[in-house]
Formats: C-alpha cells, structure tokens, sequence
C-alpha cells in the first residue's frame, strides 16, 4: 500500500494532539478556574504566531529526521515540566515552552505527509481519516485513564512523539512525480485573496471549536457527569469525521469549496448552540456527532485549496498562515477568550453568545454560496 506510512504518521500525529486537547479537563481537574484554564489552554495557539513562522522557516534548511527530532523533544520534556510543576505561573511557564515546540507537530509532520502524496498524485483523505481514528481512539482511551492517574496523558503523548520521530523517516520512500505525469495535473486556478477571505471564514468558526474543546470539561463537572465523558465525547466527535473522509473528493467536486465552507460553519454554529440544552449524558454525546460537518469540512476545503488550487509560489506562504490562523489565532480566542465570558455571564450563555453570533454569519453566507454553486452548474450545463 503506497500511503501506509503516510497513514501511520498521520494516526500518530493525531493520536499526540488529542493528549493536548484535553489538557482543559486536566487544568480543570488540577483545581484552576475557567479564567486560569483558558490561558494555560491558549499558550499552545498563542506560541503558534511565533513557532509556526519559525518551525516553516526551519524546514528549509534542516533535514526531515532533525527537524521531527528537535519538535518532539522539545515537546516531551515541556510537556513532562507541566505536570511534575504544581503553581499557575510555573505551569503557565512551561505550557508557554511546550507550545513553542507541540504548535508545530501536526503542520510540520503533516507538511511532510502532503509532500509525500503529491509526489504519488495521492490526496490526503485516507490518510486523514486514519488521522481521525487514532485521535478518536486516544481520546476515548485517556478519557478513562485519567480517572486512573494523570501521568497517564505525559506518558502516551512521549510514547506517540516517539514513534512519530522513527516512522517519518519512512517517508522517504516517495514515488517521484515524472514530467509527463507533472504535465497531466491540472491547472492551479486559484486566487490569493479568495483563499484569505476562505481563511477568515475557518478562523472565525474554528474559535467556536475551541472554545468547545476547552470548556466541554468544565459543562460535564457542573452536571456533574461521569469525568471519562470527556474522553468519550472527544473520540465520538471525531469519529463521526471518518464518514466524510471517506467521500470527500467527490463532495468537494460536488459541493465546490465555498459551499463546503458555508454548510461547515452553519453547522458548527447549531452544534453549540444545541450543546448547553442538553440535559443527559447521552443527549451531550449525540450532540457530537454534528461534528463530522464541522472541522473537517473547513480544514479538508482549505488544504485542498492550497495544494491543488493556489499556484505553487503561494503555496508555502499559505500553508503557513492557515495554521496561524486556524491553530493560533482561533485556538488563542476560543480558551482566552472564552475563560473571560464564562468568567463574566456563565459557561451556558457563553454557548449561546457565540453560536448565535456565528449563526448570523453563517446563514446569508450559506444561501450566497448555494445561489454561485447553482449559477455554476447552470454555465456548465449551457456549455455542454
């Protein structure tokens, strides 16, 4: 299988980032409070307008293996300092470090995995997917381990870190793309200023996700829910991304980016807003599901803009303000932000100010992008 390896980095990737994705449960189960969490949680997007920027520059000039191998130290042994430190300021401290070096894991990493599969005129969908299940199955794992001891979350996040150091040095066996076959992609039609205004529309939604990620521990403690329920809605939200994985190239082809981007942002929006009604464990988990048309579809209409729509010049300079954009600017927002409204008129409410916010964006830019989508095929059934 051409993309095994490709797959197994992406599973690894994935399974490390839910490690840091629930640190909100962590944090909160240390005895910080919503306002204390929230910046702790947002050193890790904060550091990412400065690493990612640093981290891309690197790439240029040190080897795969190094580079992988300094990230993932760097990482493991912050990552070790916040949990064997006990005061706000010292893990605050060192949450700031660890960012520095963890921002990069999964754009770095990931940056590899697209280079790989370009040169086998692959897409990232499959990979992606295995990407989901790992993050999917790790949640649900440490969900119930940190019932058990803590250390279990430092310990899989090195162990995954690792791994994801060895088994990257497997993508070296790439197929390189020939001029014939070079000659028969298609042409790069994008524009710069539709991919930022794209960009803006991920930024301002994907803050809703974080915010969500950060705090959904805390709306499960209030209840007074089973702790492990973390765990569990974190694997659920993100299986249920696999169904679209496993189609989307030709819901893209279909739906066309905007499109994809709009019905992604109305439905991040009913999904928050539906969160604080819930009134049952189970109603909490079934909410969840709604994500499989949230994240995924705006990061998937991304990526694939850049790496098969912008022309090639662009393409670097993109790639590293998405990740600024979707995993610092809207991570960064979404935990400090947020602490302060919970802090200020309540966690519920916070829910509802937000989703109600983006639902006013969400809705005319959905009805916009299904009058240009039907325009479009309109052309095209004239032109044939």
């Amino acid at each position: 299988m051409t993309i095994l390896f490709d797959s197994i980095v992406e599973i690894l990737i994935y399974a490390n980032l839910a490690m840091f994705n629930i640190l909100g449960q962590y944090f909160y189960m240390c005895g910080f409070s919503p306002f204390e969490v929230g910046i702790l949680v947002a050193m890790i997007p904060a550091a990412s307008f400065f690493s990612n920027p640093f981290w891309f520059r690197r790439k240029r000039s040190l080897s795969r293996n190094r580079l992988i191998a300094i990230v993932a130290a760097g990482t493991a042994i912050g990552f070790w300092g916040v949990f064997l430190v006990r005061p706000f300021l010292l893990k605050l401290a060192l949450m700031a470090f660890t960012a520095f070096f963890s921002g990069a894991v999964v754009p770095i990493s990931e940056s590899y995995v697209m280079e790989s599969l370009i040169h086998k005129q692959k897409k990232l969908d499959l990979p992606r997917m295995f990407g989901t299940i790992g993050y999917s199955m790790s949640s649900l794992m440490i969900g119930f381990l940190l019932k058990i001891d803590t250390v279990f979350l430092f310990t899989f996040s090195t162990v995954f870190l690792i791994l994801v150091t060895i088994l990257i040095r497997r993508l070296d066996q790439n197929v390189l793309i020939t001029d014939n076959r070079r000659a028969s992609l298609p042409p790069r039609t994008g524009s710069w200023k539709t991919f930022l205004m794209y960009l803006a529309l991920a930024c301002a939604s994907i803050l809703l996700i974080s915010f969500n990620g950060t705090f959904l521990p805390q709306l499960i403690g209030q209840r007074h829910y089973d702790p492990a329920l973390a765990g569990i809605c974190f694997a659920v939200l993100s299986f249920s991304e696999v169904p679209f994985l496993l189609f989307a190239k030709k819901i893209l082809r279909k739906m066309g980016t905007l499109l994809l981007l709009a019905t992604g942002v109305l439905c991040i929006s009913i999904r928050m807003f539906l969160t604080p009604f819930t009134n049952s464990e189970i109603t909490l988990v079934l909410v969840q599901v709604l994500h499989g048309w949230n994240y995924i579809v705006i990061y998937y209409a991304l990526f694939d803009y850049i790496h098969y729509e912008l022309p090639i010049p662009y393409a670097s300079k993109a790639q590293t303000i998405f990740w600024i954009g979707i995993q610092g600017l809207s991570f960064f927002l979404g935990s400090s932000l947020g602490g302060l409204l919970v802090e200020g008129i309540g966690l519920d409410k916070t829910y509802l100010l937000l989703s109600i916010g983006l639902f006013c964006v969400a809705v005319p830019l959905t009805a916009v992008a299904i009058l240009k989508r039907m325009r479009e095929s309109g052309i095209k059934r004239m032109s044939t």
